[in-house]
């Protein structure tokens, strides 16, 4: 019998399976597509990483596709999944709005389609739900970081926000939307949010003008990656490091080491993890065992690193290495596990935390039991 832990929970599963090496057969069950932005953002590398992990586990092969969000890209990736006959294929739409038109090309395929990190309205939900090939959501609520990133900013005593973001109707607008709400609240103002942002650079730029027209900024969120990444450029370039703060969403190995170094105040993030888990999702509708019903909406946590303490425990345990063990993935799949079911998935999902792995993983060294390998050590170039 294997003791396989439930993060952060009292609850232990015991299981009768044998545990093989990570390392797909020759011949993959299934073949799983993953829709994703792009290919270069830390935060779809870190997702992409993960998945990749589990497919192994589960012999699994994942097909990954960009749409750099645009609608149009994500309506030929669905095309092309079905002209290659893809089993299932898991989606970061660009927008909530599509999702049903995916549903209703994969469905017709009979071919399964599941979203994560989507703030699908719920008259859209609605219509998915119809659609028997609809698997269901995995999300993180995002309206936690927008709160989240305006306390720390409180906190710090700043008044006077900017915001940048991308694209309305997107989970940035949610993010920038619950920021600008907890801020002011809070006795704080926005003057101001720039949006339809890509790149890195074209945000420190629209930073840099934001700060000409607004003397008085103290802070700045960021919605994502590049975001933040340009803002804490350009308050760097700018020699205002310590008089303008930096908060924003998307974790990176820079800005982790910003954070370390005082140059961004905090970073929210994470929520990549609903990619993998709506991997193990669809794994287990493609093998008979669904775990509730296409209503069930999953979510998962949205983590706030402000210390360097909590910046190197992620980087430890969330890029390094992936973050569920090869038998923790396989105790949220019914074909090993019969006693899983929706109630305790939503249950792992959530109780999944930055503190809650590295205790769990400092238990096991105690124990004696091994570490999830290294990505570099298994070949993948993590970011």
């Amino acid at each position: 019998m294997k003791n396989i832990k439930k993060l952060g929970l009292i609850l232990v599963i015991a299981l009768t399976f044998g545990i093989s090496s990570v390392g797909m057969a020759a011949e993959p069950d299934y073949t799983i597509g993953i829709t994703i932005w792009g290919g270069s953002h830390p935060w779809s590398i870190q997702a992409c990483n993960f998945a990749n992990y589990i497919a192994n586990i589960l012999n699994c092969k994942i097909v990954v596709t960009y749409h750099n969000v645009r609608p149009e890209d994500e309506i030929n990736n669905m095309e092309n999944y079905v002209s290659s006959k893809a089993d299932a294929v898991i989606s970061w739409a660009p927008s909530g709005t599509i999702t049903p038109k995916c549903a209703e090309i994969l469905g017709n395929a009979k071919i399964y389609y599941g979203t994560y990190d989507q703030d699908i309205p719920q008259q859209i939900k609605n219509e998915l739900y119809k659609n028997p090939y609809y698997i269901g959501n995995i999300a993180a609520d995002n309206n936690v970081p927008g709160y989240q990133n305006a306390e720390v900013l409180l906190k710090k005593g700043c008044k006077n926000a900017v915001v940048l973001s991308a694209e309305h109707g997107t989970v940035h607008q949610v993010r920038a939307e619950a920021f600008k709400e907890a801020f002011e609240k809070g006795g704080g103002k926005v003057l101001a949010t720039q949006w339809d942002l890509y790149t890195a650079e074209e945000s420190a730029k629209a930073l840099e003008s934001l700060i000409a027209a607004h003397p008085e900024v103290d802070c700045v969120y960021g919605t994502g990656g590049p975001y933040t990444m340009g803002a804490i450029e350009a308050v760097k370039r700018l020699n205002k490091v310590g008089k303008i703060f930096v908060t924003g969403t998307d974790i990176s190995l820079s800005v982790l080491d910003n954070i370390k170094e005082g140059s961004a105040a905090a970073v929210s993030g994470g929520h990549w993890i609903s990619c993998g888990l709506s991997l193990i999702r669809a794994y287990n509708v493609l093998t008979g065992n669904p775990l509730g019903s296409n209503t069930d909406d999953v979510e998962v946590k949205m983590f706030q690193i402000d210390s360097a303490d909590a910046a190197q425990k992620y980087r430890d345990w969330f890029i390094e290495r992936p973050i569920l063990t090869e038998d923790e993935i396989k105790s949220l799949v019914v074909k090993f596990n019969p006693e899983m079911n929706m109630d305790k998935f939503k249950e792992i999902a959530k109780s999944i935390s930055i503190e809650s792995i590295y205790q769990q993983r400092m238990k096991e060294k105690e124990e004696g039991i091994d570490f999830p390998p290294k990505y570099i050590d298994m070949g993948i170039d993590f970011q």
